[in-house]
């Protein structure tokens, strides 16, 4: 009997052996598996952006300045500044000045070019190159365009100031800002006001 389970023996062992050595070469490998990883660096991803979140608004640059103002009045002074003829172009035929003062007396106000509701930029005049008169009350004694005094005549308790082209247009200088050129007007030497005058096609 002792013989008999001798020879089982040597009959099962390269079997038991086979079986073992399979149950082992799962550990093995991933043993191996494991081993191989070891020391292998893998890249860090960048970071994301939480979820909704948004890049910084630029900051927004500092606005222009404001073009100044121009300035008013003094209080108590009124002029009246019209082309003459109320033609801002010379013509090739002179018209009666004296026939429209006539007109004007009636309505001085009329056509204020010191309003600025003429056709150019802001209300300024757009090109022309006729004289002009400055119409104040009587009482006034001197009328100053730019830096040229004017002389005037009176005309039923007005005075009336011919100002030629030559002197109100080299009294024209530039405004910050603007797109047209201003004269200044004093009346016994107070502002009264400014022509405005642009020019272009």
């Amino acid at each position: 009997m002792l013989g008999s389970m001798l020879r089982a023996v040597r009959l099962l062992g390269p079997i038991l052996g086979l079986i073992l050595a399979g149950c082992g070469a799962p550990e093995r490998a991933g043993a191996v598996g494991r081993a191989g990883t070891r020391g292998t660096s893998v890249p860090a991803r960048p970071p994301r952006a939480p979820a909704g979140a948004t890049q910084p608004a630029p900051t927004p640059s500092a606005a222009p300045p404001a073009a100044p103002e121009a300035p008013a009045a003094e209080a108590g002074v009124r002029a009246v500044v019209r082309f003459v003829c109320d033609e801002k172009y010379v013509a090739e035929e002179p018209c009666d000045e004296g026939a429209w003062l006539t007109e004007v007396e009636s309505d001085p106000d009329a056509r204020n070019l010191l309003d600025h509701d003429a056709g150019g930029p802001e209300g300024a005049v757009w090109n022309g190159n006729a004289p002009m008169v400055v119409i104040v009350p009587d009482s006034v004694s001197s009328v100053r365009v730019g830096g040229t005094d004017l002389e005037g005549t009176r005309r039923r308790g007005l005075r009336v100031f011919r100002v030629p082209a030559n002197v109100w247009l080299a009294a024209l200088r530039p405004v910050p800002g603007r797109a047209y050129r201003a004269a200044p007007i004093s009346v016994d030497g107070k502002h009264a006001g400014e022509i405005w005058y642009a020019e272009g096609e």
